[in-house]
């Protein structure tokens, strides 16, 4: 018999009311959380200890306490439960005395088929691929886990078949650490395979980054536009050069010193002519004079 048990609440990671409801499609959570909110606040001796013996005339006063505190306890549980539960669910459930039995009848009420839950776990994990998302680490643990639990469903998967199937469910850019595997002799465990992987996988995202800085950097051909080279291409550092000091020759055009226009001599012009006729000057003078 335990004696000077201490009871009550410490640190609470767990808000109560932040307990999703029983609905009936999440039991297995349920049941995580209040598990998790009786043991830290320390109200899960009845979950684990069976119920003390009947009081008698000779039981001790530390008996009589740690008896009416189990049974305390043991409401506290079974209230917390059917806190947690929406209306429909609780009604529907037979109330039990102990708080363990009460749980097992709400489990056996949502209990899953052990062959849909076989089924379920298979497909998982023969269709579950890395695609990059994530880590690799946190995909081989996934699948990790998918196993175990078809192990507790006694259809267990060698851990041999189960490091085939992770390497298969791999990206192409893996495949060489397939072939490595396949061609040597000794074997990985779950946990080397984890380490090698993890260490593929950053040189694979290294390597990835470095390229896509090396197309960055690097300028791309591109057609040029507005030139009468249609469909060539150029390069920008030609684009960017000077362009080449050539001039090119224009035909010799006459300019008339008087009226300052193109095409006609100074001798010639209309204007210079009535200039000297208006002074008086008939003789007629040379346009470059």
């Amino acid at each position: 018999m335990q004696s000077g048990l201490k009871f009550g609440s410490g640190s609470v990671p767990l808000n109560f009311m932040n307990i999703e409801p029983l609905t009936g499609s999440n039991f297995k959570r349920w049941r995580a959380d209040i598990e998790i909110y009786l043991s830290v606040n320390h109200l899960d001796l009845p979950l684990y200890k069976k119920p003390p013996e009947a009081l008698t005339i000779a039981s001790t006063s530390e008996q009589q306490k740690y008896f009416d505190e189990w049974h305390r306890l043991n409401r506290v549980c079974k209230n917390v439960m059917k806190r947690t539960m929406s209306d429909s669910v609780s009604g529907s459930i037979e109330e039990k005395e102990l708080a363990t039995e009460f749980l097992e009848s709400i489990g056996e009420r949502f209990k899953e088929s052990d062959k849909a839950q076989i089924a379920n776990l298979l497909n998982k994990l023969m269709n579950t691929k890395y695609t990059g998302s994530g880590t690799i680490r946190e995909h081989i643990l996934k699948l990790v886990d998918y196993a175990a639990k078809l192990k507790t469903l006694k259809n267990p998967i060698s851990d041999e078949m189960l490091i085939h199937h992770t390497l298969n469910s791999l990206p192409a850019s893996f495949e060489h650490l397939n072939t490595t595997y396949l061609a040597q002799k000794d074997k990985w465990d779950i946990n080397e395979l984890i380490s090698i992987c993890v260490q593929v996988d950053e040189r694979i995202k290294k390597e990835k980054i470095e390229r896509s800085v090396n197309l960055v950097g690097k300028p791309k051909w591109k057609t040029q536009k507005g030139n009468n080279h249609k469909g060539k291409k150029f390069s920008p550092k030609l684009a960017l050069a000077p362009a080449p000091d050539s001039k090119i020759q224009k035909p010799y055009q006459t300019k008339c010193y008087f009226c300052r226009k193109s095409g006609h001599l100074k001798r010639d012009c209309t204007g210079f002519k009535a200039w000297l006729t208006k002074k008086g000057i008939h003789k007629e003078e040379k346009s470059q004079k």
